[in-house]
């Protein structure tokens, strides 16, 4: 597993392991996740968009146009994660079973997403990968994490983070 991934020597937060890019993400919601997934072609509504179809001689509509519906799955070649909410710092609980202290709870929302070695070779994600670089501000981190946030989005540098929730094994 390589430690920092560049693109035209721009580092860029995402990890290659075993020909698989790896990318740990926060969002403010799941809402904001979905939506930037969809648009970067990581996620697909199960019921693709159907074009109208119109009748060859008249030129009249036989089928409506019809949206892409359904609720929303990982595209092919796409494994996607979805934690949400993590803890951060586990409750303190005494003897008897009282909580004295309480989860410290980073309350955004965390995936993690792999394209596998087909999507890798294809290049698309090589784009919003070097847009999130280029136009992305500091994350507000945990720990000594480094990232970049645009649009409601935090692309984290996977070898940044201590302790992993979720990894390839």
């Amino acid at each position: 597993m390589s430690d920092h991934l560049e693109i035209g020597g721009t580092r860029v937060y995402a990890t290659m392991d075993r020909g698989n890019l790896w990318c740990m993400v926060r969002a403010y919601d799941k809402a904001t996740f979905d939506g930037i997934a969809v648009a970067a072609g990581l996620k697909v509504f199960t019921n693709h968009a159907q074009a109208e179809v119109l009748d060859p001689e008249t030129g009249e509509v036989v089928t409506p146009d019809v949206g892409a519906s359904g609720p929303l799955i990982p595209a092919p070649g796409v494994t996607i994660t979805e934690m949400g909410n993590l803890v951060l710092t586990p409750a303190v609980i005494n003897a008897e079973g009282v909580e004295i202290t309480p989860d410290v709870i980073d309350g955004r929302f965390h995936a993690n997403f792999w394209l596998n070695a087909d999507l890798v070779a294809k290049g698309n994600w090589k784009q919003w990968a070097l847009t999130w670089t280029a136009n992305g501000h500091a994350v507000d981190p945990n720990s000594q994490e480094q990232g970049v946030a645009f649009q409601g989005i935090e692309l984290i540098d996977p070898a940044t983070v201590a302790n992993p929730r979720n990894r390839m094994l």
